[in-house]
């Protein structure tokens, strides 16, 4: 039952995370934190949104069309890991146009996590785009996510976990090795 939970609260945050309008500020970089082991962690390689991560595993690719907030086409495309007690994600959104809101799609991650709460939230710049770096929380889960703007392109990186299984340098290893090819 946790593990659909945690494949349902993923989907739902991915789906709110695609609403956008007005594009944000950025701020400084994020201090860097130590990699994965390559040995235990495999590359997932996309070369249609141009990014490459290490995951502890294959994940499952997955594309719909979808229709934003204010009812213009998206494709929604995903690769997640979904491991039970923690899951990995990465999730690009295509729209239209360039006026995509980081603002609404961290309104719309904390809509989509059940008494779901930020307990961190800053600024930065990925790959020279403006970017957001945030920390949720309910009761029984944590996330963890980066989510930027590249065109039109949406991108969020994100690592879910109960707080049981919230492996920190796991986390921080997933989400730094996410790389943008070109």
């Amino acid at each position: 039952m946790r593990h659909l939970r945690l494949a349902f609260v993923l989907s739902a945050a991915a789906f709110f995370l695609a609403a956008g309008s007005v594009l944000a500020q950025g701020g400084p970089a994020p201090a860097p934190h130590p990699q994965p082991h390559e040995d235990q962690w495999e590359p997932t390689v996309s070369a249609e949104a141009h990014f490459t991560v290490l995951m502890p595993g294959q994940p499952t690719f997955s594309s719909k069309q979808s229709r934003n907030n204010v009812g213009r086409p998206i494709t929604i495309s995903s690769y997640l890991l979904d491991l039970g007690p923690r899951a990995y994600m990465v999730m690009y959104s295509d729209y239209e146009d360039e006026n995509i809101s980081l603002d609404n799609a961290v309104k719309g991650i904390v809509e989509g996590l059940p008494n779901g709460r930020i307990t961190n939230d800053r600024k930065g710049i990925m790959f020279g785009h403006d970017a957001r770096f945030v920390e949720l929380e309910t009761p029984e889960m944590r996330m963890r996510c980066r989510v930027f703007v590249r065109g039109t392109r949406l991108y969020q990186v994100a690592a879910i976990a109960t707080r049981a299984e919230f492996p920190n340098a796991h986390i921080e290893g997933f989400l730094d090795s996410f790389k943008l090819s070109r």
